[in-house]
């Protein structure tokens, strides 16, 4: 963890916003499963050595026992719920924290997810903010934020490393490289 640029999942695709819903209405979380791609997308980015973390508005009671029981917790080195910073996104600070603890700069970062306010967390805390168009909830303006039309294509909107940023700046695995 922390020897790559990170990628953040708000509760990867809409599991933790389902699973309020499910302990909201009784229903048997153990029945959730992740979206198809999802697991391989996750396999994909630590292969490639890219730090994994979620930060979701769901309680951490319901956001732990959501991605274990998708069986894709163990994909995630950092998980900061809701319960556990003072303002709710697109407030910054649980990206922050889910960012700091593995040592992922806010830039080098994306953070994916399926709502307004997660683009808006993104923006916030400067990072990149990537919608995904997969379950998505209706409604939801991407605005100038990439699309993800499916799990798999979230890797071609990910800045490679070794690419330039935004800004023109070189990313931190060109240090050295001419």
């Amino acid at each position: 963890m922390g020897n790559g640029p990170g990628v953040e999942r708000d509760g990867v695709g809409r599991i933790a916003s389902h699973a309020c819903s499910c302990v909201r209405h009784g229903w048997d979380a153990s029945e959730l499963r992740p979206f198809p791609g999802i697991p391989a997308l996750l396999d994909e980015l630590a292969d490639v050595g890219m730090s994994l973390s979620v930060f979701t508005a769901a309680t951490r009671r319901v956001a732990l026992s959501m991605l274990a029981a998708a069986g894709i917790d163990a994909g995630f080195g950092v998980v900061i719920a809701g319960d556990e910073v003072d303002r709710p996104k697109p407030a910054p600070a649980g990206l922050l924290l889910a960012l700091r603890r593995p040592g992922v700069p806010a830039e080098a970062a994306a953070y994916v997810g399926d709502a307004e306010v997660d683009l808006g967390c993104a923006d916030a805390a400067g990072s990149l903010g990537v919608h995904t168009g997969w379950g998505a909830r209706v409604g939801v303006r991407a605005g100038a934020h990439p699309v993800a039309a499916s799990p798999y294509e979230v890797l071609s909107l990910l800045p490679a490393p070794g690419r330039r940023t935004g800004d023109g700046t070189a990313r931190e695995s060109e240090e050295g490289q001419s």
